[in-house]
């Protein structure tokens, strides 16, 4: 293995001047890691040298991802070096996981610290106000924050893949995974229950106690990151709690599902994040958590997705008990409290669930008052009626015909997207299904067959059995007594 005559660690701080090794000298040390030892070229795994592998990791995590500048401590323009050596770094961790075979399964504790510095990346990134600026060959702080957060849960999913553990004494890499998802179901639930409550700015900490602590009491939490695996958080305002709300519990799930090989030894934590799921949806829902209406749509949409993806490995019952109506309240919401700037997004959502293969359970009231939202001004545009008849057309077969007809009345014919005007065919299909025979319009060869009542064809299968000549039942009688009694004459005549 062909290192660098020296490792870069510890380096300078980022955008300092410092007399040590150069935010310059260690980009060029990891790309001549990857251009040397992992590059495209090289096919077979690397089968030793894995715990060299794994103390570069920790370097890195120690010294380049134990923390981010916040916006209020660094402007996007002046972190070029950060981002660069942010974004190779999740390379070099990339490429390691597909190139040294079991680099995690005697590091557990190396790979938890990899796991919540990038958790604590995201979290920056998710908290910074200028998401989307753009600059001429540099990541956007959402681009950034996109591919931290899919390396971490590669990272993750790769620690709960039993094809990478070795066997023997060493620690089993699920143990890990599953340590990291505990971790984050604790730290949302601690924070959830806490959000009422709190006073900014608050820190956020995963794998130390207490998880939630705010003022001067934690200011010296980021400093003492460097030194252990955790990450640390600092949330500035109320609507920095949901989003690292948010972002835990899409971790966690996707983290869960689709499953990965040893979900035998996860499954048990399917129950506690379908509750996670509910609480978090209720308390936006129920604004608990102070938000203008486009972050509520962002935030409850996002549980809403997690929900949906988290469908795979829940049972049926458990599933429909958790999801409940949250999809049909999301949809009344959209259609009543949304700004226009925030509804496209929650249309996608919805229209990705309602669309999906999971149970939204029928309650005929929803129905009702999503036809009244419509029929009361929630018709703004063709887009609250295509995301509207997804949802009611999914619920269509239960529907009685008086809702069928309610449809038909709120929703009009003219100058309609085509799925609205595919929806209103289906509506009429169902109105012709459900209708009566027509009697009169009846060829004399399709005519209906006399009545024949029930006992009269009980009587006509026994009597291929055995004459029932004896048999008279007194009239009228009902038909329990009368299948008792031929019962006791059957009986009577075949075994005497």
């Amino acid at each position: 293995m062909n290192f660098p005559s020296s490792t870069p660690f510890p380096i300078q701080t980022f955008q300092s001047t410092g007399d040590g090794p150069s935010p310059r000298a260690l980009l060029n040390f990891l790309r001549n890691l990857i251009s040397e030892n992992l590059h495209d070229g090289r096919v077979e795994q690397i089968p030793n040298e894995k715990h060299t592998w794994v103390t570069v990791i920790a370097g890195l995590s120690d010294y380049l991802l134990s923390s981010f500048p916040s916006s209020r401590e660094g402007a996007w323009a002046v972190l070029h070096e950060k981002i660069t050596l942010v974004d190779t770094t999740l390379e070099v961790i990339h490429r390691v996981l597909s190139k040294v075979d079991g680099v995690w399964s005697s590091s557990g504790e190396t790979a938890e610290k990899a796991v919540f510095r990038l958790i604590g990346i995201c979290g920056v990134l998710d908290t910074r106000d200028d998401a989307d600026m753009q600059e001429e060959g540099v990541l956007s702080p959402r681009q950034l924050r996109e591919r931290t957060f899919a390396g971490t849960l590669e990272l993750i999913r790769y620690l709960g893949n039993v094809d990478h553990v070795t066997r023997g004494a060493e620690s089993r890499s699920w143990e890990t995974a599953r340590e990291i998802i505990t971790e984050c179901i604790k730290t949302s639930e601690e924070l959830l229950n806490a959000a009422a409550t709190l006073t900014f700015p608050t820190y956020v900490s995963l794998s130390r106690t207490p998880r939630i602590a705010s003022g001067l009491e934690s200011e010296d939490r980021t400093q003492e990151d460097a030194t252990n695996k955790t990450c640390t958080i600092c949330l500035e305002k109320p609507s920095h709690v949901s989003s690292v709300l948010c972002l835990l519990l899409n971790i966690v799930v996707h983290a869960l599902s689709p499953p990965v090989p040893s979900h035998a030894f996860l499954a048990d934590l399917v129950p506690r994040t379908t509750a996670l799921i509910r609480s978090l949806f209720n308390a936006l829902y129920f604004g608990q958590m102070p938000l203008p209406s486009a972050k509520r749509a962002q935030y409850m949409s996002s549980v809403l997705s997690s929900a949906n993806l988290l469908r795979p490995v829940c049972d049926f019952t458990s599933f429909e008990d958790t999801f409940g109506d949250m999809a049909s309240r999301l949809l009344l919401w959209r259609l009543g409290e949304t700004s226009q700037d925030c509804q496209q997004a929650v249309d996608d959502v919805l229209l990705t669930v309602f669309k999906s293969p999971l149970s939204v359970p029928f309650v005929k009231s929803n129905a009702l008052a999503v036809l009244k939202s419509l029929s009361s001004g929630g018709v703004s545009n063709d887009d609250s009626l295509i995301v509207a008849t997804a949802y009611l057309s999914y619920l269509l077969k239960p529907l009685d015909v008086t809702t069928l007809d309610l449809i038909r009345a709120t929703i009009p014919d003219n100058a309609q997207p085509d799925s609205v005007i595919a929806f209103l065919q289906d509506v009429d299909s169902e109105l012709v299904a459900r209708q009566p025979p027509d009697n009169d319009a009846m060829d004399v060869d399709e005519q209906p067959q006399p009545f024949i009542s029930w006992q009269d064809t009980i009587r006509a299968i026994a009597q291929t059995v055995i004459p029932l000549d004896d048999f008279q039942p007194e009239a009228p009688i009902s038909d329990f007594k009368f299948a008792k009694q031929i019962l006791e004459y059957l009986k009577t005549q075949l075994t005497g």
